[in-house]
C-alpha cells in the first residue's frame, strides 16, 4: 500500500481520475488513502468487487493490488444526475440493482421469444430485445426487457390469457399510456422478464429501438451509461426509485439524441 507520505505529496495537484479494481481481501485502508482525488470523471466498470474512486500517479507500488482503466470524461448532465451520490462508497452489493454483462441474456431472449410465439402463433407479436440486457458490455439488471408489437391494441385482451399461462403477469399500463406491461418470475420468485406490448406506430417502440441502436453504434456513450449506473448503484442506501430517478437525466437526453439519429439514418427496425 503506498504510504501517507506519498499520498500527500500528490494530494496537492489534480489527481488524473481511474478505475480501480481493488484485488485485497481488504480494501478499506486502499480506499481511504485514495480519496483525495477530485474528479467528476466516472470510473469504468471492470467487476462486482470494491472500487476506489482515483489513484495518485506514480502508482506502481500499487498496481500488484489494483487494475487501473482511465474513464471517459463525464457530460454536464451527468454531474447533476450524481450529484447527491457518495462518491466514496463503492460495496460489494451494488448488484442488488445492477451486474456486469451476462452474454447469455441474448439466448435467454431468443428462448422466450420461441415459447411465447409457439404459444400465441407466429405474427401475432414482433418482439425485440431492449434495455441494458440488449447493449454489450454495460451493467443491467439480470431481467430480460422485452418489447412487443401488436397489429391493433384491441387485441391484447385476447392475448392475456396466455401470457398468464407462461408465467406472465399483467400489471397493465403501469404508467405508461398505450402499453400492457407483464413481467415474469421463476419457480424461485427471481424476477426474470419484463414484456412490454405496444400497438404498431406507437411512439414508444421508436424511442426503445432508437437508443439500444444509438448504444450498440457508440460504445463510448453506452460506457458512460454503465458507468452512471455504476455509481449510483454503489452509494449507501439507496432505493430502486432512487436509483431510477438518479439514471433519468441521462436517459431523457440521450433518447432524445437516440431518435434523432435513428431518423436521420433510416435503420430498418432491426428484429432484435
Amino acid at each position: 500500500m503506498i504510504s501517507s507520505k506519498t499520498t500527500k505529496r500528490h494530494s496537492r495537484r489534480q489527481l488524473a481520475p481511474f478505475a480501480v479494481k481493488v484485488r485485497s481481501p481488504s480494501p478499506t485502508a486502499v480506499r481511504t488513502s485514495f480519496r483525495s482525488g477530485s474528479s467528476d470523471r466516472p470510473f469504468a466498470v471492470i467487476g462486482q468487487d470494491h472500487y476506489c474512486r482515483s489513484a495518485p500517479s506514480p502508482y506502481r507500488t500499487f498496481l500488484t493490488a489494483c487494475s487501473i482503466v482511465r474513464a471517459p470524461k463525464v457530460r454536464r448532465a451527468d454531474k447533476a444526475a450524481i450529484a447527491t451520490i457518495n462518491e466514496g462508497a463503492y460495496r460489494r452489493d451494488m448488484h442488488k440493482f445492477v451486474v456486469p454483462h451476462d452474454p447469455t441474456w441474448a439466448l435467454s431472449f431468443e428462448r422466450e421469444v420461441q415459447a411465447v410465439n409457439r404459444e400465441l402463433g407466429t405474427g401475432v407479436m414482433d418482439i425485440h430485445h431492449i434495455g441494458s440486457t440488449s447493449i454489450p458490455g454495460i451493467l443491467a439488471k439480470p431481467i430480460i426487457d422485452m418489447l412487443g408489437v401488436v397489429s391493433t391494441f384491441e387485441n391484447v385482451p385476447q392475448l392475456i390469457p396466455t401470457l398468464l399461462n407462461l408465467g406472465y403477469e399483467s400489471m397493465g399500463a403501469y404508467g405508461i399510456d398505450e402499453r400492457q406491461y407483464f413481467r415474469k418470475v421463476d419457480i424461485s420468485g427471481r424476477r426474470t422478464h419484463h414484456l412490454h406490448v405496444f400497438a404498431a406506430g406507437s411512439v414508444h417502440i421508436e424511442r426503445h429501438i432508437a437508443f439500444r441502436e444509438y448504444l450498440r453504434k457508440n460504445p463510448w456513450i453506452a460506457a458512460q451509461y454503465s458507468d452512471l449506473k455504476a455509481r449510483i448503484a454503489a452509494a449507501n442506501n439507496i432505493s430502486r426509485r432512487e436509483y431510477a430517478d438518479a439514471k433519468s437525466p441521462f436517459i431523457v437526453e440521450t433518447e432524445q439524441k437516440a431518435v434523432d439519429w435513428y431518423r436521420r439514418t433510416h435503420i430498418n427496425l432491426p428484429s432484435q
